[in-house]
């Protein structure tokens, strides 16, 4: 009996030892089946993170390249806005020369009308002109033969008589052009011929 009772003893032994086992094995196959669902998992996941990590890379990319560009565009618009700056102050520094330019011109123009270019009459007057009693500032250049300028010059300056028809016009009288032909020729006067 006493085999018996060890042969009991182990058969419960090996049971427990079975069930245990079994427990531990199905406990196992739980956890490899949680852990194989784990992995796949993670799997997916990394095969995720690397999808997006490749993509974020691509973006990072597109920004990089579109923030060059917008630096390039800054650079050339600053170029721009320095040249168009100059251009303005040049623009700004063009109506006060414009001012000196139109100052001097008008200066030349004043001084050209207020400064006789002459030089002396090689020939005399004649002592007495013939012909119409009024003449006009052309005839009279034609009849002393000198040009018109020298007879507007002399009459802004008083050094020949004329008078002012109604409409503006001079108009030199025959025997006021003599008398002063006379005077001339005695050497009352010195009149200078324009150039």
């Amino acid at each position: 009996m006493e085999y018996l009772i060890i042969i009991i003893f182990l058969l419960a032994c090996l049971i427990l030892l079975a069930t245990a086992s079994f427990r531990l094995w199905h406990r196992d196959r739980n956890k490899i089946k949680q852990l194989s669902t784990d992995l796949s998992t993670l799997r997916k996941i990394k095969t995720q993170i690397t999808m997006q990590n490749d993509e974020l890379i691509e973006e990072l990319e597109s920004l990089k390249r579109t923030l060059q560009n917008s630096v390039e565009a800054l650079k050339n618009r600053d170029r721009k806005i320095t040249f168009l700056n100059k251009e303005i102050d040049e623009l700004k520094k063009y109506p006060e020369s414009l001012k000196e330019n139109i100052n001097t011109i008008e200066d030349k123009q004043i001084s050209l009308v207020n400064l006789e270019i002459t030089r002396p009459i090689k020939k005399k007057l004649p002592y007495e002109i013939s012909g119409r009693k009024i003449m006009t500032v052309k005839q009279l250049a034609k009849k002393l033969d000198i040009v018109e300028d020298t007879v507007y010059v002399w009459v802004k300056n008083n050094k020949l008589p004329c008078e002012k028809s109604k409409n503006g016009r001079l108009k030199f009288i025959k025997d006021n052009i003599n008398d002063w032909l006379m005077k001339i020729n005695k050497g009352e006067y010195s009149v200078r011929k324009t150039i």
